[in-house]
């Protein structure tokens, strides 16, 4: 079975009204555009160390906290978008076992979130340096994809340059400024740190007190 389509978070459509392209693109370009965008977005997600758009996740034998001030569910992605569906565990013997499997949606809203513009603006960026694009876009539209750089009135010479030519040292990320491309360096505030390796906190059983990060084991026993 086919893998899901990643949810982008710039459209095909945004880049080709930014190049002055006419629009609708044809299928082929869009999908082209598409591809881009996404191995752009992915190698964002790589750096970061967690999703830029909603996805679907399910965590089993999550525990409820039901005391004031705390989080309902600790779960292992976030920011949790919406909680879809909870579903009550049980033992070989149809008893409950305390704990839930919960399915969720999580993750940066990258295509909505006001806040996350520079996320946006380094995946079109890649989008629009990337190589397949560049040649696209100069098929589709020569005029614009090329830009003087010398003029020699005398000798009635011009040379051209493209006009999204990569910055020397490589693609995305190479430079940095209004109209350049962005460093992946300007995602930092979102970056995890180190990345993650996360452990659910262990199933506290009778005789214990999940009121914080920690248990800690109440002295008399029989819990609460």
């Amino acid at each position: 079975m086919p893998e899901p389509a990643p949810t982008l978070i710039v459209s095909a459509d945004d880049i080709a009204r930014r190049l002055g392209v006419p629009r609708p693109l044809d299928p082929d370009d869009e999908w082209l555009i598409e591809q881009a965008i996404a191995e752009g977005q992915a190698g964002l997600e790589a750096y970061l160390g967690r999703p830029v758009a909603p996805r679907a996740y399910t965590d089993q034998h999550v525990r409820r906290y039901r005391y004031p001030g705390a989080d309902e569910w600790r779960l292992s992605e976030t920011p949790v978008q919406s909680v879809t569906t909870v579903t009550e565990e049980t033992d070989a013997d149809g008893d409950p076992t305390g704990l839930y499997t919960v399915e969720y949606i999580a993750g940066l809203d990258g295509a909505n979130d006001p806040d996350l513009a520079p996320l946006r603006r380094y995946v079109r960026a890649a989008a629009i340096y990337s190589p397949e694009v560049r040649a696209w876009f100069k098929r589709v539209a020569p005029e614009l994809a090329r830009q003087i750089t010398n003029l020699s009135v005398d000798g009635q010479s011009v040379t051209y340059s493209d006009t999204y030519a990569v910055p020397p040292g490589g693609g995305a990320g190479a430079a940095d400024g209004v109209g350049q491309v962005p460093p992946l360096s300007s995602c930092d505030r979102w970056r995890i740190a180190g990345r993650r390796v996360y452990q659910r906190p262990t199933p506290l059983g009778p005789g214990w007190w999940p009121c914080r990060d920690w248990a800690y084991e109440w002295p008399y026993g029989g819990g609460f």
